[in-house]
């Protein structure tokens, strides 16, 4: 058994463990039972050295995703470098650039986003999260013109079934697959509460204002994608759809507008431990965080989507150079805020303004911040652990090979192995389960109004029990003091 070794990782023997060979008749056995052990032992020492001993630049570098310019190989160069030097960890593609001037971002074809793409994973140490948003209708970035399917819109799939949503999904996600796309941000389960509002409901990108309804959808989107392997992010925690501003432009504050059912969908798709993220938005509420907005909010990630909602995920922040952070933080004060929240990956677009030195730039702070004290080490790996354990699901394929019949994958690179931090015993799944209609907030939707919270400014988390979310037989939200 051969234990890869990647930088910032280590390989580490079983000290003096070996099969020997038994020169008695009848024992066979005992060298077959040694080869076992010694394979489990690998395995195990494997994965406590990897965790024990990856360095904080290589954590650090997982941690960080990354847009760019360049849609071939030889234009990437930058981003090519950080890749390699493991200081970038994912990336997220565009087909457009903000720059009016820059006529080309990264998507041109299906062939040129698989030259793209494969070219990216060749360059990965560890396998890349490799990223778009593509919910359907009007946020897409695979789009008709390139050479992609035309997905119709999450209010138009909302007015269907659930099976018709995951029928889409799949077709989408071989698309996805086909061009070495794996990780989707999406699908959104924002409610459709605010019929003005003007980034979810009046841009059709939500199912519908039924928490039930949202998350059996949503549900059904996650499982089609799974069918080819590519990871979902359920958006924008903890609810945007009451927003009645855009957070790409500045802060976007719901404290009076947000609802407590907007965390129903949450509730029902978070119970189980399957392999997706949650991406958290730019979402003021003075009732959950005076200080920050959600990305920033340790209250909001660890409080009330780990703690309360028990998420063991990974968390992926909102693209952290939209207005809402960049009028407020600085570079700083935003990376040591978002990391300190409980953010797994940090998300910079590099694109509403573009810095062709960004992913060494933020690598360099939040190495930095480790080494002066002002985020410790621990906090990193937490994030690293997680990460390394989603990336154990991909199947990191030649862009191509799905195409061609081959959906087996071909592994580009190996990925860690690394303890289970949750300590659940069996691997993760990319499916979730779907809804039942039996369940307390799908049959008793009156049980959100009626729920007490109390909304004065600052309340905390854990010190009561506010909004009370039943499913199954255990969830619980308490916001309250």
């Amino acid at each position: 058994m051969t234990v890869p070794v990647v930088p910032g990782y280590c390989s580490s023997p079983c000290g003096g463990l070996s099969p020997q060979r038994h020169n008695r008749g009848g024992l066979r056995w005992l060298a077959s039972a040694f080869t076992v052990l010694l394979a489990l032992c690998l395995t195990v020492a494997s994965a406590q050295c990897a965790s024990a001993n990856a360095t904080v630049e290589a954590m650090a570098g997982q941690m960080l995703m990354l847009g760019f310019r360049g849609a071939e190989p030889a234009d990437a160069g930058p981003i090519l470098r950080s890749i390699a030097a493991g200081h970038v960890g994912g990336v997220i593609l565009f087909d457009r650039d903000m720059d009016p001037s820059v006529r080309v971002r990264n998507i041109v074809s299906k062939e040129q986003l698989s030259r793209l793409t494969g070219a990216l994973q060749a360059a990965a140490p560890v396998p890349l999260f490799i990223a778009v948003d593509q919910e359907g209708g009007r946020v897409r970035r695979l789009k008709p013109e390139y050479g992609f399917f035309a997905y119709p819109s999450a209010a138009s799939l909302g007015k269907g079934s659930p099976e018709d949503t995951r029928r889409m999904a799949s077709t989408l996600a071989t698309e996805m697959a086909e061009v070495g796309l794996n990780v989707d941000f999406g699908p959104v389960v924002d409610l459709a509460v605010n019929p003005s509002n003007p980034v979810i409901a009046r841009l059709e990108r939500s199912y519908g204002s039924d928490p039930c309804r949202v998350a059996s959808h949503a549900a059904a989107f996650v499982n089609g994608l799974a069918w080819r392997g590519v990871v979902a992010s359920l958006k924008h925690f903890p609810g945007h759809g009451s927003s009645l501003q855009d957070s790409h432009l500045g802060v976007t504050d719901i404290s009076s507008t947000w609802r407590r059912e907007e965390l129903g969908p949450y509730a029902l798709l978070l119970r189980d431990d399957w392999a997706g993220m949650v991406m958290v938005g730019h979402l003021y509420n003075n009732r959950i965080d005076a200080a920050h907005p959600a990305t920033l909010s340790q209250r909001t990630i660890d409080g009330l989507l780990r703690r309360d909602l028990g998420w063991k995920g990974v968390v992926v922040t909102d693209d952290l150079q939209m207005g809402a952070i960049t009028a407020r933080y600085s570079l700083d004060e935003t990376v040591r805020l978002a990391v300190e929240a409980g953010a797994d990956i940090l998300l910079f677009g590099n694109n509403l303004v573009w810095d062709e030195g960004l992913a060494e730039k933020v690598h360099a702070t939040l190495v930095r911040l480790v080494r002066e004290g002002k985020v410790s080490e621990q906090r990193l790996r937490q994030s690293w652990e997680r990460i390394m354990r989603l990336k154990s699901v991909l199947t990191v394929a030649s862009p191509g090979a799905i195409a061609q019949g081959d959906s087996s994958g071909t592994a580009i690179a190996p990925v860690p192995a690394v303890p289970d931090p949750t300590g659940a015993p069996r691997p993760l799944r990319l499916t979730l389960p779907m809804p039942r209609g039996d369940e307390p907030l799908c049959r008793d939707r009156d049980t959100l109004q009626r729920a007490p919270f109390d909304d004065r400014q600052g309340a905390r988390y854990g010190r009561g029990t506010g909004i009370g979310i039943g499913v199954g037989t255990g969830t619980g939200i308490g916001i309250g003091q």
